[in-house]
């Protein structure tokens, strides 16, 4: 009677004892249950049945599962999982969100549990084994889909993530155009159209002074250039007007100079890709490890437009055991040639490039894909998974998970950080690329001297017979 029942999540048994036949007294009813993974299917006797001694089904019903001592739990996990699981550089305990999830279960249910991390398995194998029996549980990535949901039994969502597309950073701008990313195109239209019009409202107002429309729209342009007025209007209707030009010029110029600073030091970028949608109009194709994870399958059979487009350019790579990430290294190689994305999860192509010394040089999309909630598989209608479930519940909602989550990225960059932050933290002089723009200006007003003195010698010429008229 132990097989069926060391299944069943909740059972009682009913032993009735019947008294010696001289014996006056009815027969009683004992009311006992086993816990299944204690030593021996160790028997607990609950006391003899009284409807008022069992008022509720958890006095009946009660939790065989709190002590799960004799219960060695197996695991085969996918080696390279990080953060969430992975293999310890010096051959100790697994590492990752997982892992310790998994061991703060251990502790709280006392189970024990053989953790085996490989690298040349197909994660298809590895759900194969729980699906079989041979392991228990499954501490990779692992979303909540349909046929997850069919062949295991899911315990409650621990972590929401999908997978990120890694690109990389376009080349910057060129610097000669420096003196022009302070202002969007639109302040500089609005600039430029905003001087026309006051140096014709200028003109107008200063007309008694016979001053040639040029010379009036130069001396409106002067004032955002920072230069002074020679001599002041006398008419305090054309000194109001200019009071509150002179203004505006200050905003306009403080506003300028400000931005030009970080613009000189910090290099411009074009727009970059953020989204699915912008990446599948793109010429890049996307780059994928073939690991065995579903998104190779679903991405090229999906009826989103969006996703069938990046299926159709999608490019496998084997998984290669002898590699330090697993063959990780070759949709590396092609991001950084610029002709691939990286389709990956995302916490991991963080941690990949961080450790690989790029994270300077490749950026994830602000869109992920596929985003999902992340669950331990367990075995099919395994009796256990209920107090899996309370845990992580628990731990979610104390906000512990969140907590190990960060500290599990941390440690696996453990020294990476460091390097990146200390390499961002140092002073730059400005050098004669930051400041190409102001010789590119002054050349620009050469080339311009020269055409208008051209100009003038030829229209001598044309008058006078003479370039010296």
């Amino acid at each position: 009677m132990k097989v069926p029942f060391m299944r069943a999540p909740w059972a009682a048994f009913i032993c009735p004892r019947i008294p010696r036949m001289k014996s006056k007294m009815g027969p009683t009813y004992h009311i006992w249950t086993t816990l299944p993974y204690t030593t021996g299917n160790k028997s607990i006797a609950l006391g003899v049945w009284k409807p008022e001694a069992f008022g509720h089904w958890s006095d009946l019903f009660i939790d065989r599962f709190r002590d799960m001592g004799e219960k060695m739990m197996t695991v085969l996990g996918f080696g390279i999982d990080v953060p969430l699981l992975y293999a310890h550089v010096d051959g100790g305990q697994p590492k990752g969100l997982c892992f310790i999830i998994f061991h703060a279960l251990s502790q709280w249910l006392g189970f024990h549990y053989d953790v085996h991390l490989t690298r040349d398995t197909s994660f298809h194998i590895i759900e194969d084994t729980v699906m079989r029996g041979q392991n228990d549980v499954i501490l990779n990535f692992a979303g909540l889909t349909p046929s997850r949901y069919e062949e295991f039994s899911l315990t409650v969502p621990y972590h929401y993530e999908g997978f990120g597309l890694m690109l990389e950073v376009p080349p910057p701008l060129p610097q000669w155009q420096n003196f022009i990313f302070p202002f969007t195109w639109q302040v500089w239209i609005a600039t430029l159209v905003t001087i026309l019009i006051t140096g014709i409202i200028f003109h107008l107002l200063n007309y008694q002074e016979e001053k040639s429309f040029a010379i009036n729209l130069i001396i409106v342009a002067q004032s955002v250039l920072a230069k002074p007025m020679d001599n002041i209007p006398e008419r305090w209707r054309v000194r109001s007007f200019l009071l509150m030009w002179w203004l505006l010029s200050w905003l306009l110029e403080l506003s300028y100079f400000c931005n030009l600073i970080a613009v000189l030091t910090i290099p411009v970028f074009p727009k970059k890709i953020q989204t699915a949608q912008e990446l599948a109009d793109s010429r890049y194709r996307v780059c994928l490890l073939d690991y065995g994870e579903f998104v190779a399958e679903a991405l090229p059979a999906s009826t989103h437009h969006t996703l069938a487009a990046l299926g159709a350019k999608l490019d496998l790579v084997p998984v290669m055991d002898n590699m330090p990430n697993a063959g990780e290294e070759g949709c590396v190689e092609l991001v950084l040639k610029g002709t691939h994305s990286h389709l990956e999860t995302y916490s991991y192509t963080v941690y990949l490039y961080s450790k690989l010394g790029h994270s300077s040089t490749v950026y994830p999309l602000k869109e992920q894909i596929y985003s999902n909630y992340l669950a331990f598989p367990v075995q099919k209608d395994a009796p256990w998974k209920y107090k899996f479930d309370e845990g992580m519940q628990r731990l979610f909602e104390g906000g512990l998970i969140k907590r190990w989550m960060k500290e599990a990225m941390i440690e696996a960059l453990d020294g990476v950080k460091t390097e990146i932050s200390s390499s961002m933290s140092e002073a730059k002089a400005l050098s004669l690329g930051h400041l190409q723009s102001a010789f590119f200006i002054l050349v620009m007003g050469f080339f311009v001297s020269l055409v208008v003195i051209i100009g003038e010698f030829l229209v001598s010429y044309q008058k006078n017979g003479s370039v010296y008229g």
